[in-house]
Protein backbone atom coordinates (compact mmCIF):
# COMPACT_ATOMS: atom_id res chain seq x y z
CA UNK A 1 0.00 0.00 0.00
CA UNK A 2 1.67 3.33 -1.03
CA UNK A 3 1.94 6.37 0.95
CA UNK A 4 -0.06 8.35 -1.39
CA UNK A 5 -2.93 5.73 -0.77
CA UNK A 6 -2.77 6.06 2.86
CA UNK A 7 -2.81 10.16 3.00
CA UNK A 8 -6.09 10.27 0.63
CA UNK A 9 -7.99 6.71 1.55
CA UNK A 10 -9.50 5.43 4.55
CA UNK A 11 -8.33 2.10 4.83
CA UNK A 12 -8.49 2.08 8.67
CA UNK A 13 -11.03 -0.41 9.89
CA UNK A 14 -11.44 1.87 13.14
CA UNK A 15 -10.67 4.98 14.78
CA UNK A 16 -9.62 5.25 18.28
CA UNK A 17 -10.23 8.25 20.36
CA UNK A 18 -10.77 9.24 24.12
CA UNK A 19 -12.81 11.28 25.71
CA UNK A 20 -13.31 12.10 29.09
CA UNK A 21 -11.40 8.80 30.13
CA UNK A 22 -13.60 6.93 27.55
CA UNK A 23 -11.37 5.09 24.94
CA UNK A 24 -13.83 5.39 21.91
CA UNK A 25 -13.36 3.07 18.91
CA UNK A 26 -15.37 3.94 16.18
CA UNK A 27 -15.65 1.41 13.19
CA UNK A 28 -15.75 2.68 10.24
CA UNK A 29 -16.10 1.21 6.82
CA UNK A 30 -13.45 1.26 4.15
CA UNK A 31 -14.65 0.01 1.36
CA UNK A 32 -17.41 2.19 0.64
CA UNK A 33 -18.24 5.18 -1.17
CA UNK A 34 -20.47 7.45 1.21
CA UNK A 35 -18.39 10.35 3.01
CA UNK A 36 -20.66 9.49 6.17
CA UNK A 37 -18.80 5.93 6.98
CA UNK A 38 -15.25 7.68 8.33
CA UNK A 39 -14.48 9.60 11.00
CA UNK A 40 -13.83 13.12 10.08
CA UNK A 41 -10.85 15.95 12.06
CA UNK A 42 -13.66 18.24 12.35
CA UNK A 43 -15.32 15.82 14.56
CA UNK A 44 -12.07 14.96 16.69
CA UNK A 45 -12.06 18.88 17.12
CA UNK A 46 -15.77 19.21 18.63
CA UNK A 47 -15.69 16.12 20.93
CA UNK A 48 -12.19 17.38 22.34
CA UNK A 49 -14.22 21.22 22.44
CA UNK A 50 -16.79 19.35 24.35
CA UNK A 51 -14.08 17.72 27.09
CA UNK A 52 -12.23 20.71 27.07
CA UNK A 53 -15.37 23.10 28.23
CA UNK A 54 -16.85 20.53 30.46
CA UNK A 55 -17.19 22.66 33.67
CA UNK A 56 -18.70 25.99 32.00
CA UNK A 57 -19.79 27.52 28.86
CA UNK A 58 -23.02 26.76 27.02
CA UNK A 59 -21.81 23.39 26.46
CA UNK A 60 -20.92 22.63 30.02
CA UNK A 61 -21.93 19.72 31.87
CA UNK A 62 -24.25 21.76 34.09
CA UNK A 63 -25.90 23.36 31.32
CA UNK A 64 -26.15 20.24 29.01
CA UNK A 65 -27.42 17.65 31.18
CA UNK A 66 -30.76 16.20 30.47
CA UNK A 67 -31.32 19.10 27.95
CA UNK A 68 -32.12 17.52 23.83
CA UNK A 69 -29.97 17.45 21.53
CA UNK A 70 -29.69 16.31 17.49
CA UNK A 71 -26.70 15.66 15.93
CA UNK A 72 -27.38 16.47 12.16
CA UNK A 73 -25.16 14.25 9.60
CA UNK A 74 -23.84 12.28 12.74
CA UNK A 75 -21.49 10.01 10.00
CA UNK A 76 -19.69 7.34 13.00
CA UNK A 77 -21.35 9.97 15.31
CA UNK A 78 -18.35 10.76 17.05
CA UNK A 79 -19.38 14.51 18.20
CA UNK A 80 -22.66 13.27 19.73
CA UNK A 81 -20.99 10.70 21.62
CA UNK A 82 -18.92 12.97 23.52
CA UNK A 83 -21.75 15.17 24.18
CA UNK A 84 -24.14 12.35 25.63
CA UNK A 85 -21.52 11.56 27.79
CA UNK A 86 -21.21 15.01 28.87
CA UNK A 87 -24.98 14.52 29.90
CA UNK A 88 -26.80 15.50 27.06
CA UNK A 89 -30.00 13.01 25.50
CA UNK A 90 -29.00 12.72 21.84
CA UNK A 91 -30.27 11.73 19.08
CA UNK A 92 -27.37 10.73 16.15
CA UNK A 93 -29.43 11.16 12.66
CA UNK A 94 -27.61 10.16 9.04
CA UNK A 95 -29.04 8.77 6.12
CA UNK A 96 -30.31 5.39 5.50
CA UNK A 97 -26.71 4.07 5.07
CA UNK A 98 -24.91 5.35 7.77
CA UNK A 99 -27.51 3.84 10.09
CA UNK A 100 -26.05 1.03 11.10
CA UNK A 101 -22.20 1.67 11.57
CA UNK A 102 -24.17 4.28 13.52
CA UNK A 103 -26.07 2.25 15.77
CA UNK A 104 -23.03 -0.21 16.48
CA UNK A 105 -20.50 2.77 17.77
CA UNK A 106 -22.87 3.42 19.98
CA UNK A 107 -23.82 0.06 21.47
CA UNK A 108 -20.22 -0.85 21.17
CA UNK A 109 -19.21 2.29 23.28
CA UNK A 110 -21.05 4.01 25.72
CA UNK A 111 -24.25 1.57 25.78
CA UNK A 112 -24.78 0.93 29.41
CA UNK A 113 -23.45 -2.76 28.24
CA UNK A 114 -20.85 -1.47 26.60
CA UNK A 115 -19.45 0.95 29.49
CA UNK A 116 -19.81 -1.95 32.18
CA UNK A 117 -18.15 -4.38 29.96
CA UNK A 118 -15.08 -1.74 29.92
CA UNK A 119 -14.95 -0.97 33.61
CA UNK A 120 -16.43 2.57 33.16
CA UNK A 121 -19.60 1.86 35.27
CA UNK A 122 -18.79 5.32 36.35
CA UNK A 123 -20.06 7.13 33.72
CA UNK A 124 -23.81 5.30 33.82
CA UNK A 125 -24.97 7.72 35.78
CA UNK A 126 -24.04 11.08 34.32
CA UNK A 127 -23.74 9.66 30.55
CA UNK A 128 -27.64 10.93 28.64
CA UNK A 129 -29.88 8.53 26.30
CA UNK A 130 -28.76 7.86 22.90
CA UNK A 131 -31.20 7.22 20.00
CA UNK A 132 -30.09 6.52 16.13
CA UNK A 133 -32.47 7.63 13.61
CA UNK A 134 -32.67 8.29 9.88
CA UNK A 135 -33.12 12.45 8.55
CA UNK A 136 -32.33 12.88 5.05
CA UNK A 137 -32.46 16.52 5.23
CA UNK A 138 -33.91 16.47 1.14
CA UNK A 139 -37.15 14.94 2.49
CA UNK A 140 -39.35 17.59 5.17
CA UNK A 141 -41.29 14.79 6.09
CA UNK A 142 -38.78 12.90 8.35
CA UNK A 143 -37.41 16.33 10.62
CA UNK A 144 -40.49 17.47 10.85
CA UNK A 145 -41.46 14.81 12.68
CA UNK A 146 -38.91 15.66 15.15
CA UNK A 147 -40.35 18.67 16.44
CA UNK A 148 -42.19 20.05 18.09
CA UNK A 149 -40.78 20.71 21.11
CA UNK A 150 -37.43 22.50 19.30
CA UNK A 151 -33.77 20.86 20.40
CA UNK A 152 -31.85 22.84 23.25
CA UNK A 153 -28.47 21.77 21.04
CA UNK A 154 -28.02 20.98 17.78
CA UNK A 155 -24.52 19.44 16.40
CA UNK A 156 -22.85 19.42 12.87
CA UNK A 157 -19.34 18.18 12.14
CA UNK A 158 -18.38 18.97 8.58
CA UNK A 159 -21.41 19.12 7.20
CA UNK A 160 -20.67 22.13 5.10
CA UNK A 161 -18.37 20.65 1.92
CA UNK A 162 -20.91 21.68 -0.71
CA UNK A 163 -23.76 24.56 -1.49
CA UNK A 164 -26.27 22.18 -3.13
CA UNK A 165 -26.32 21.11 0.34
CA UNK A 166 -26.87 24.47 2.43
CA UNK A 167 -30.39 24.93 1.32
CA UNK A 168 -31.61 21.53 2.86
CA UNK A 169 -29.57 21.99 5.75
CA UNK A 170 -30.66 25.63 6.07
CA UNK A 171 -34.49 24.54 6.01
CA UNK A 172 -33.32 21.91 8.44
CA UNK A 173 -32.24 23.98 10.97
CA UNK A 174 -35.52 25.87 10.81
CA UNK A 175 -37.13 23.54 11.09
CA UNK A 176 -35.95 21.80 14.84
CA UNK A 177 -34.87 24.95 16.70
CA UNK A 178 -36.34 27.94 17.87
CA UNK A 179 -34.59 31.42 19.89
CA UNK A 180 -33.47 28.96 23.14
CA UNK A 181 -31.56 26.72 20.75
CA UNK A 182 -27.67 26.67 20.96
CA UNK A 183 -26.16 25.50 17.27
CA UNK A 184 -22.74 24.25 16.86
CA UNK A 185 -20.99 23.70 13.73
CA UNK A 186 -17.53 22.32 13.11
CA UNK A 187 -16.42 22.56 9.81
CA UNK A 188 -13.12 22.58 7.50
CA UNK A 189 -12.84 25.29 5.19
CA UNK A 190 -12.18 23.84 1.82
CA UNK A 191 -13.66 25.90 -0.38
CA UNK A 192 -14.25 29.72 0.02
CA UNK A 193 -16.79 29.67 -1.86
CA UNK A 194 -18.84 27.39 -0.05
CA UNK A 195 -18.04 28.84 3.26
CA UNK A 196 -18.84 32.59 1.31
CA UNK A 197 -22.28 31.09 0.42
CA UNK A 198 -23.15 29.17 3.64
CA UNK A 199 -22.49 32.94 5.42
CA UNK A 200 -24.82 34.44 3.03
CA UNK A 201 -27.98 32.20 3.88
CA UNK A 202 -27.54 31.33 7.06
CA UNK A 203 -26.58 34.90 8.23
CA UNK A 204 -30.47 36.88 8.01
CA UNK A 205 -31.98 34.01 10.09
CA UNK A 206 -28.78 33.16 12.66
CA UNK A 207 -26.23 35.11 14.02
CA UNK A 208 -22.66 33.70 14.51
CA UNK A 209 -20.11 33.76 16.83
CA UNK A 210 -16.60 32.13 16.07
CA UNK A 211 -15.14 29.82 18.79
CA UNK A 212 -11.36 30.95 19.04
CA UNK A 213 -8.09 28.63 19.35
CA UNK A 214 -7.44 29.33 22.76
CA UNK A 215 -10.90 27.83 23.52
CA UNK A 216 -10.78 24.37 22.12
CA UNK A 217 -7.86 21.65 23.02
CA UNK A 218 -4.86 22.53 21.96
CA UNK A 219 -3.95 19.40 21.08
CA UNK A 220 -6.80 18.56 19.11
CA UNK A 221 -7.41 21.83 17.26
CA UNK A 222 -6.68 23.59 13.57
CA UNK A 223 -6.65 26.74 11.77
CA UNK A 224 -8.28 25.45 9.08
CA UNK A 225 -11.10 23.59 11.34
CA UNK A 226 -13.37 26.18 12.15
CA UNK A 227 -16.16 26.24 15.40
CA UNK A 228 -19.06 28.06 14.98
CA UNK A 229 -21.83 28.69 18.19
CA UNK A 230 -25.08 29.91 16.02
CA UNK A 231 -28.41 31.17 17.38
CA UNK A 232 -31.37 31.62 15.48
CA UNK A 233 -33.08 35.07 15.40
CA UNK A 234 -36.18 36.42 16.16
CA UNK A 235 -38.56 36.41 13.32
CA UNK A 236 -36.53 34.07 11.65
CA UNK A 237 -37.80 32.32 8.43
CA UNK A 238 -36.80 30.81 4.87
CA UNK A 239 -38.20 33.64 3.30
CA UNK A 240 -34.66 35.09 1.87
CA UNK A 241 -34.05 31.63 0.58
CA UNK A 242 -37.44 31.43 -1.27
CA UNK A 243 -36.73 34.72 -2.46
CA UNK A 244 -33.34 33.40 -3.89
CA UNK A 245 -34.95 30.39 -5.46
CA UNK A 246 -37.54 32.29 -7.13
CA UNK A 247 -35.19 35.10 -8.59
CA UNK A 248 -32.83 31.99 -9.31
CA UNK A 249 -35.64 30.23 -11.47
CA UNK A 250 -36.62 33.18 -13.12
CA UNK A 251 -33.19 33.73 -14.81
CA UNK A 252 -32.71 30.18 -15.71
CA UNK A 253 -36.72 30.40 -17.75
CA UNK A 254 -35.35 33.72 -19.01
CA UNK A 255 -31.79 32.16 -20.12
CA UNK A 256 -33.85 29.24 -21.94
CA UNK A 257 -35.71 31.34 -23.58
CA UNK A 258 -33.11 33.72 -25.02
CA UNK A 259 -31.89 30.54 -26.29
CA UNK A 260 -34.66 29.00 -27.76
CA UNK A 261 -35.15 32.47 -29.27
CA UNK A 262 -31.24 32.50 -30.60
CA UNK A 263 -32.31 28.60 -32.11
CA UNK A 264 -35.41 29.03 -34.03
CA UNK A 265 -33.98 32.64 -35.61
CA UNK A 266 -31.08 31.20 -37.21
CA UNK A 267 -30.89 29.28 -40.34
CA UNK A 268 -28.95 26.35 -38.69
CA UNK A 269 -31.26 26.63 -35.73
CA UNK A 270 -31.05 22.67 -34.97
CA UNK A 271 -27.36 22.89 -35.44
CA UNK A 272 -27.54 25.52 -32.96
CA UNK A 273 -29.97 24.12 -30.42
CA UNK A 274 -28.01 20.68 -30.38
CA UNK A 275 -24.49 22.51 -29.70
CA UNK A 276 -26.25 24.05 -26.35
CA UNK A 277 -27.37 21.13 -25.38
CA UNK A 278 -24.27 19.46 -25.82
CA UNK A 279 -22.60 22.63 -23.93
CA UNK A 280 -24.86 22.41 -21.18
CA UNK A 281 -24.20 18.08 -20.90
CA UNK A 282 -20.08 19.23 -20.88
CA UNK A 283 -20.83 21.81 -18.23
CA UNK A 284 -22.76 19.19 -15.56
CA UNK A 285 -19.97 16.97 -16.40
CA UNK A 286 -16.90 19.18 -15.02
CA UNK A 287 -18.80 20.36 -11.89
CA UNK A 288 -19.47 16.70 -11.27
CA UNK A 289 -15.66 16.25 -11.80
CA UNK A 290 -14.81 19.33 -9.89
CA UNK A 291 -17.03 17.73 -7.13
CA UNK A 292 -15.32 14.09 -6.98
CA UNK A 293 -11.89 16.28 -6.66
CA UNK A 294 -13.10 18.65 -3.92
CA UNK A 295 -14.06 15.34 -2.08
CA UNK A 296 -10.93 13.62 -2.85
CA UNK A 297 -8.68 16.59 -1.87
CA UNK A 298 -10.69 17.26 1.57
CA UNK A 299 -10.70 13.30 2.30
CA UNK A 300 -8.87 12.59 5.73
CA UNK A 301 -5.99 10.37 6.08
CA UNK A 302 -7.05 7.34 8.25
CA UNK A 303 -3.45 5.94 9.22
CA UNK A 304 -2.39 2.73 10.35
CA UNK A 305 0.65 1.81 12.74
CA UNK A 306 1.64 -1.59 13.77
CA UNK A 307 3.24 -2.94 16.90
CA UNK A 308 6.76 -2.55 15.76
CA UNK A 309 6.64 0.64 13.56
CA UNK A 310 9.27 1.81 11.14
CA UNK A 311 9.77 5.00 9.56
CA UNK A 312 9.93 5.30 5.80
CA UNK A 313 10.67 8.46 3.74
CA UNK A 314 9.77 9.35 0.31
CA UNK A 315 12.61 9.40 -1.65
CA UNK A 316 11.55 11.08 -4.70
CA UNK A 317 8.97 12.90 -6.62
CA UNK A 318 9.00 13.48 -10.68
CA UNK A 319 8.98 16.50 -11.46
CA UNK A 320 6.09 17.85 -13.40
CA UNK A 321 6.66 19.32 -17.01
CA UNK A 322 10.55 20.04 -16.17
CA UNK A 323 9.64 22.16 -12.85
CA UNK A 324 12.97 22.93 -11.10
CA UNK A 325 10.79 22.23 -7.62
CA UNK A 326 13.01 20.05 -5.34
CA UNK A 327 11.78 17.49 -3.96
CA UNK A 328 12.48 18.26 -0.17
CA UNK A 329 9.73 20.79 -0.63
CA UNK A 330 6.96 18.12 -0.84
CA UNK A 331 8.33 15.22 0.36
CA UNK A 332 7.34 14.36 4.16
CA UNK A 333 8.24 11.86 6.75
CA UNK A 334 5.53 9.12 7.47
CA UNK A 335 5.00 6.18 9.98
CA UNK A 336 4.08 3.01 8.15
CA UNK A 337 1.76 0.44 8.46
CA UNK A 338 2.44 -3.26 8.69
CA UNK A 339 0.25 -5.73 7.06
CA UNK A 340 -1.95 -5.59 10.00
CA UNK A 341 -4.76 -3.19 10.75
CA UNK A 342 -3.58 -0.88 12.97
CA UNK A 343 -4.71 2.22 15.02
CA UNK A 344 -4.53 6.11 14.55
CA UNK A 345 -1.70 7.79 14.28
CA UNK A 346 -1.56 11.55 16.26
CA UNK A 347 -3.41 14.05 15.68
CA UNK A 348 -0.24 15.82 14.05
CA UNK A 349 0.52 13.61 12.04
CA UNK A 350 -2.93 12.89 10.56
CA UNK A 351 -3.18 16.54 9.65
CA UNK A 352 -0.15 16.78 7.87
CA UNK A 353 -1.72 13.88 6.23
CA UNK A 354 -4.24 16.21 4.90
CA UNK A 355 -1.72 19.06 3.56
CA UNK A 356 0.12 16.77 2.42
CA UNK A 357 -2.31 14.79 0.11
CA UNK A 358 -3.82 18.06 -1.31
CA UNK A 359 0.28 19.11 -2.13
CA UNK A 360 0.85 15.43 -4.00
CA UNK A 361 -2.63 15.78 -5.87
CA UNK A 362 -1.09 18.28 -8.20
CA UNK A 363 1.83 16.18 -9.00
CA UNK A 364 1.68 14.12 -12.45
CA UNK A 365 3.93 11.08 -12.75
CA UNK A 366 4.74 10.70 -16.07
CA UNK A 367 3.72 6.78 -17.86
CA UNK A 368 6.62 4.81 -18.56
Amino acid sequence: MSTFERWNTHFSTTCDVEVLGVNLRLAQDPNSEHLGTTVWDASIVLAKYFEKNIRKGDFSRPKATGKRAVELGAGMGLAGLAFALIGANVLLTDVKDVLSLLQRNYENNISPSALRASGQESHLCSCGRVTVAELDWSQPEQYSSLCPPAFDYVLAADCIYHETLLRQLYRVMLAITNERSTIIIANERRSESVQSAFMDLFSPSFTFKKIPLAKQDPDFCHKAIELYILKRKKGASDRNLVELEAHEAAELADVASSMQQLAASSPRGPVVEQHVQQQQMQQQQEELQQQRDEQQLGSDPQQELSSAPKQQHLQQIPQQHGSQQQPDEIACSIQCAGESQTRLLSWSSRRRGVECARLLADVQVPSS
